[in-house]
């Protein structure tokens, strides 16, 4: 190593062991570089596998409300593809009621930063025109300056579960309807026994 201020002649051998030095720095600072990106790459192949391959919905919108990422899981659900659906705004995969609905959530999610939306219910429609439940749960996303930049999120399907409630209150129904018709039935057979027997 050659002292602070000091003079290396050119050609010297003083002058190639301080570029052999240097190469040999760089060198580490470049092979400790490309690890660190391979590291990085490997986490970025994991973390992109996990979201492929979770069963609820993942996506991310822009301010205005377009799709800018969805996991495959999409297509499953809905039956449109992610490519047709990549840049269109989600309310186009919803009813005039959900999708003015949605937007005014979307809106207040967006209006200030720490947006959160947690067990949000709302209804998208499949391809083939039936209507998907899901429960949202998004926060609003920000650019390095602290600009909030759109949302993302995750959704679960909720279809079945709506499904289910909907046959049980329905099952209720029909129990309370045949109970009410059996006391009138009791009622009727009281009065006709009374009447009979005075």
């Amino acid at each position: 190593m050659v002292p602070r201020g000091k003079k290396i002649d050119p050609g010297s051998e003083q002058e190639l062991e301080f570029i052999r030095t240097r190469v040999g720095e760089l060198e580490t600072r470049l092979a400790k570089h490309l690890e660190a990106a391979r590291i990085w790459q490997a986490s970025e192949r994991r973390y992109q596998a996990l979201v492929e391959n979770l069963q609820d919905l993942v996506w991310q919108l822009d301010p205005t409300g377009r799709i800018l990422y969805l996991n495959p899981v999409w297509e499953r659900l809905t039956g449109f593809t992610v490519e047709e659906t990549l840049g269109r705004r989600f309310t186009e995969f919803q009813s005039a009621a959900a999708s003015a609905r949605d937007l005014r959530t979307l809106a207040d999610l967006l209006a200030g930063p720490g947006g959160d939306l947690r067990g949000y219910e709302t209804v998208f429609l499949h391809k083939d025109g039936r209507p998907i439940h899901f429960l949202v749960n998004a926060s609003a996303v920000c650019d390095p300056e602290g600009r909030i930049i759109g949302a993302y999120g995750t959704s679960t399907d909720i279809t079945e579960r709506r499904r289910l409630e909907h046959a049980e209150a329905a099952r209720t129904g029909r129990i309370i309807r045949y109970q009410e018709a059996l006391l009138q039935l009791r009622e009727r057979e009281r009065k006709t026994f009374i009447f009979v027997t005075h």
